[in-house]
């Protein structure tokens, strides 16, 4: 009887030893309340790193291979073209809105447009390029494209490793002079001589 009831005891402090003290179970699920949203958090901020585009302007061969399969979906990028410059503001998913310059021509891509996103113009096409430069990290740099036709469309570049000098001047050296910018430079010629 003795051996009974001396293991009743040992099995009562046992239980008493396992018992977990109330102030645990607030520090326990204190760690759970706290913890999980912090994990959440986490792994929400670090799908978005993967998936979204960088903040600044890809050189042509540093453009991530889904956002070249993209554009080619999209009709904007052709098999034979090669991307000098890439530039998305788009948070996660460059549909939102991207820009480049190829080797023909330039290409904005954005749902903010009214109509058709894309729009492309081929060198040819432009009379003019400008560059309103924003070295603001907060801010992009504008870059507004002259059409032959009298049509003007602006889009936002980073300026960020002066990249957006790179993508303005992959444009301004690929144009053509047009016949109306000759007879405005003979214009000027004609007003300098008098």
């Amino acid at each position: 009887m003795n051996n009974i009831h001396e293991a009743e005891l040992v099995g009562n402090e046992t239980a008493k030893r396992r018992r977990m003290p109330w102030w645990g179970w607030v520090l326990g699920a204190l760690g759970v309340l706290i913890g999980v949203p912090i994990c959440i958090v986490t792994a929400a901020v670090l799908y978005i790193g993967v998936v979204s585009p960088d903040t600044s302007i890809y050189p042509g061969k540093a453009v991530p291979q889904r956002f070249i399969s993209e554009m080619k979906d999209l009709g904007a990028l052709s098999e034979d073209e090669e991307v000098l410059y890439f530039y998305s503001d788009a948070f996660i998913d460059i549909r939102d809105g991207f820009y480049f310059v190829s080797d023909r021509r330039v290409v904005i891509y954005s749902e903010m447009m009214e109509g058709d996103p894309l729009v492309i113009y081929e060198f040819d096409e432009i009379d003019d390029v400008l560059l309103d430069r924003d070295e603001s990290f907060f801010n992009d740099s504008i870059v507004t494209v002259f059409a032959h036709n009298g049509e003007s469309i602006e889009f936002p570049v980073s300026s960020e490793y002066n990249r957006d000098e790179d993508f303005f001047e992959a444009i301004s050296l690929r144009l053509q002079p047009s016949e109306s910018s000759d007879e405005e430079i003979d214009d000027w010629q004609l007003d300098d001589d008098v």
